[in-house]
């Protein structure tokens, strides 16, 4: 018999779905053993080595609720060839991809020089050339398979045009991602993301002393969740394709932006930072490996990155503008 996801020519779109759709339904299991273990981690006297990450706990296992939330759909949604899963999907390939393209960047030019240089500084035996290009090359495919293999093998599935018709023709009932731009959707899941960070670093006190070296105050840790509320609010408009939404976007990226960047710029100047470089060694040898790490001035680089990634950000957004004008309907009438 003929699969239902065999289109006119011939390839089987249905295959495709199931198996990408598999995937994205792993990884929200995933997240959401994340959850559940967290929340019994939460429980007092539950398990007792849990003590050490704080009241940290039950909000990871919150946090961890709204990826599961969103994979599971996405997996359910691209078995069953639904319109908006589809659409999400490639959104979210896309950024993945875009973000995977610049880790593996950034990872290519200073991760060998960061772990040569622990290595060095550490006093261990050097390796011979074989055997560092072989750890790289390992290191290296990983990498390359979860940053650009897998985002991009999704990325060129769901955009493909059969496979829209597929789920068009499963699916014939129209989608509020129908009226909403690929890119636009793609800004949707951008603020998404940066809503879980922003919320993070408000609520979690350890997020809070590895970016600050210590924990906020009220007004600082209010601000944080403002941020992250912001972006669910415009993502929110956005996905509604209400008028206001963009200029909203672009202030609250921007906003973003410069705080992300604070944030690195303060890595880079606090003299405890590098030591997460030489966590578990002795106090001769961390010595040892922070001088030889902070010449290299990784956290530097890393202000590099989050620029990089907050240019694309607005890039983004801003490009999306003239369809979003075009596609955008009008304001709800007061009252």
């Amino acid at each position: 018999m003929e699969s239902t996801g065999t289109a006119a020519s011939g390839r089987d779109y249905g295959t495709g779905l199931v198996l990408f759709g598999l995937f994205e339904l792993l990884v929200g299991l995933l997240f959401l053993a994340k959850a559940v273990l967290f929340a019994l981690l939460s429980i007092p006297g539950m398990m007792p080595a849990a003590g050490r990450f704080g009241g940290d706990v039950p909000l990871a296992a919150l946090l961890a609720l709204a990826p599961a939330a969103f994979f599971v759909s996405l997996g359910f949604g691209s078995i069953a060839a639904r319109r908006w899963a589809r659409a999400l999907s490639l959104a979210f390939s896309l950024v993945w991809l875009s973000i995977g393209v610049l880790c593996l960047a950034f990872g290519l030019v200073w991760v060998p020089k960061i772990m040569a240089a622990v290595h060095a500084a550490a006093g261990e035996a050097p390796r011979s050339a074989r055997q560092t290009a072989a750890a790289l090359a390992r290191a290296g495919a990983i990498a390359a398979t979860a940053a650009f293999v897998l985002p991009a093998a999704s990325a060129l599935f769901y955009g493909n045009a059969g496979v829209a018709r597929e789920c068009e023709r499963r699916d014939p009932q129209a989608r509020w991602t129908d009226r909403v731009p690929t890119g636009v959707l793609a800004l949707i899941v951008v603020l998404g993301l940066a809503a879980l960070l922003a919320i993070q670093i408000g609520f979690s006190t350890s997020r809070q002393r590895l970016y600050f070296g210590h924990a906020l105050g009220v007004a600082p840790r209010a601000g944080w969740a403002a941020l992250g509320i912001a972006e669910i609010a415009v993502a929110g408009g956005l996905a509604r394709m209400r008028r206001w939404a963009w200029p909203a976007s672009l202030g609250v990226i921007v906003v973003r932006s410069a705080a992300s960047i604070a944030i690195t710029r303060h890595l880079a100047a606090a003299p405890e930072a590098a030591r997460i470089f030489a966590a578990g060694a002795t106090e001769a040898r961390s010595r040892a490996i922070l001088e030889a790490v902070r010449i290299l001035r990784p956290f530097d680089a890393l202000t590099l990155f989050f620029g990089v990634v907050s240019a694309a950000a607005l890039a983004l957004a801003v490009g999306v503008g003239p369809a979003f004008r075009r596609r955008a309907g009008p304001e709800p009438a007061p009252g």
